[in-house]
């Protein structure tokens, strides 16, 4: 299995059994290439990779249209993409080098036969959408993530999203999408 790290950082994925390849903008010891998501294509040919998985990159990027399209390129098909991103309401969303920001139906628009995406080559299947009241394990509010399993249930999660994240505020988004080719 073929695993692509999309802004991996000093931090690269791991999996056991899998072959996982790093990039990223700067070099460190985990980028195996170099890509500059704003303007240049992955470094990998057409439907190479099963699964592609970004944490905590992609709002990084301005450029979403280039950065959904290619890694839908170096998928292939029915590939599970795996994206973590800030909630548009947390703080962590508003880091200085931040340039997106997402809500629990970011990836919508890129669903076949979503009205309106013919600017869009690229196409996933949503399979699944959280949101995660802490931001990692090291948080010192952890208790928070018993909201989650509640938060994320159909219903709730619209509801919450639409009446009570500004009180009670989701610090990521989790999403598991599969490439439709």
């Amino acid at each position: 299995m073929r695993i692509l790290d999309v802004g991996c950082g000093n931090n690269k994925y791991k999996e056991k059994g899998a072959k996982v390849y790093g990039i990223d903008i700067g070099k460190t010891p985990d980028v195996d290439k170099l890509w500059d998501g704003e303007k240049d294509r992955i470094p990998y040919p057409d439907n190479y990779f099963d699964k592609i998985v970004s944490f905590g990159a992609i709002e990084h990027i301005g450029n979403f249209k280039n950065v959904m399209e290619e890694i839908w390129r170096v998928a292939k098909p029915k590939a599970k993409v795996i994206i973590v991103v800030p909630y548009y309401r947390s703080g962590w969303a508003f880091s200085e080098n931040h340039k997106l920001f997402f809500k629990i139906d970011s990836f919508q628009y890129l669903q076949p036969n979503h009205y309106g995406n013919w600017d869009y080559k690229a196409r996933f299947n949503i399979t699944k959408n959280k949101l995660d009241m802490i931001m990692d394990d090291k948080s010192h509010v952890r208790f928070l993530r018993i909201f989650n399993p509640v938060i994320n249930l159909p219903i709730i999660k619209i509801l919450f999203c639409e009446l009570l994240s500004h009180i009670i505020i989701p610090q990521k988004l989790y999403f598991e999408l599969e490439t439709v080719k």
